[in-house]
């Protein structure tokens, strides 16, 4: 555990973003326990741990390869040896919803950051509409993939870091490989982003990019042509995950555990049903740009600079959020078209070319904006 706090920054940052998604919560709490924890137990507390837990009625056995005549007898008359009941399974807790930023983590030294956001989920594989979220979470972030949106604005389009994924279930990356860890299922879930390594200087803007793009997703959903080349993406790709028995077991085992079918078969069953609007009516549903927790792993020396940035944020957004309901609140009819006259009135005047006519064949064409139009489009934006 110490090391995880030394070395492992990735790692680190995803145990933050769960004490901060799951704060009180048992998923708030690293699966191999703390430091502390560690260091207060007694030889009694795990075999007691081990008598409760480790029994016939927990278990769930799966088995796959060329294993000899008689091997599953013999493993099921090994297996028999334990209890076959123990304590019940506790109950979980429903999740509370983080809002707005947290203070970011300032324990990890070193010259970028890593950048972790997510709010808790109500759905897992068992519910029908999780599907048709898989796919979306595919067009927006898929892991190590070019595809999504994310990678898409903040890597190719400006190069501001490595790598942008995000995820709608718990990740964990199988060895080398690009592929999600198959006999991880959780009876919660949460939607993430991850945004790493990234600048220092450009680790604020990423995060206000990440969650612009998140709210334009939710916002305008998936076009029928995005839906379209997702699901094929998909349907193939999908196909790489199962390429060893043993992954294949684990992702039928994982299947079991939420009532139904291996998420690849489940995919190949469910994608060539699936509508667009099946899939938007999904992110509307479940995705919640608002209650976002954002977790940062930082240098120490830079935290306040970050820290100052989101605060200056926060304040212009609240003052432009009471401005424009004050102004909503003055506003008579025909005022919105008096005010755009005189905002552009103020702007340097050159006569509008959005319009043009071709001398050669005397038909009209789409012109460059004027120095105007694109001022008063600009100052728009800005207020």
């Amino acid at each position: 555990m110490s090391g995880l706090r030394a070395a492992d920054d990735e790692g680190f940052g995803m145990e933050s973003l769960a004490a901060l998604l799951y704060a009180g919560h048992p998923y708030g709490r690293p699966a191999e326990g703390t430091v502390s924890g560690i260091r207060a137990l007694q030889r009694e507390d795990v075999t007691a741990f081990h008598a409760a837990r480790f029994t016939q009625e927990a278990l769930t056995l799966g088995l796959s390869g060329a294993y000899p005549d008689g091997f599953v007898d013999r493993v099921r008359r090994d297996l028999a040896a334990l209890p076959a009941r123990g304590v019940s399974r506790a109950g979980l807790p429903r999740s509370a919803v983080a809002r707005g930023l947290r203070p970011p983590r300032r324990d990890q030294a070193g010259a970028r950051f890593r950048d972790l956001l997510g709010h808790p989920l109500e759905i897992t594989r068992s519910s029908d509409d999780f599907f048709p979220l898989f796919l979306a979470n595919s067009y927006f972030g898929e892991h190590r993939t070019f595809n999504g949106v994310l990678m898409t604005k903040l890597r190719s389009d400006r190069g501001l870091n490595y790598g942008d994924y995000s995820y709608v279930e718990h990740f964990a990356q199988d060895g080398a490989s690009t592929f999600a860890l198959p006999n991880v299922p959780r009876r919660r879930q949460a939607f993430t982003i991850w945004i790493r390594p990234v600048a220092a200087e450009h680790a604020h803007f990423a995060i206000r990019l990440a969650v612009r793009e998140l709210r334009r997703l939710v916002r305008e959903g998936l076009s029928e042509p995005a839906f379209e080349e997702t699901r094929a993406f998909l349907l193939n790709y999908s196909k790489l995950w199962t390429q060893t028995p043993a992954r294949r077991l684990g992702f039928a085992m994982d299947g079991a555990y939420y009532g139904g079918k291996s998420l690849v078969d489940e995919l190949a069953e469910r994608l060539p049903r699936m509508t667009v609007g099946d899939v938007n009516g999904a992110i509307a549903r479940h995705l919640r740009p608002e209650n976002l927790g954002i977790a940062v792993i930082a240098d120490p020396e830079r935290v306040p600079g970050f820290v100052e940035a989101a605060r200056l944020e926060r304040a212009v957004a609240h003052h432009l959020r009471d401005r424009n309901q004050a102004g909503r609140r003055r506003r008579r009819p025909g005022d919105r078209g008096r005010a755009a006259a005189g905002l552009a009135g103020a702007l340097p005047h050159r006569p509008r070319d959005r319009d043009v006519r071709s001398v050669e064949d005397g038909t009209r064409r789409r012109g460059e904006l004027s120095l105007r139009d694109r001022s008063t489009r600009r100052l728009r934006c800005m207020t």
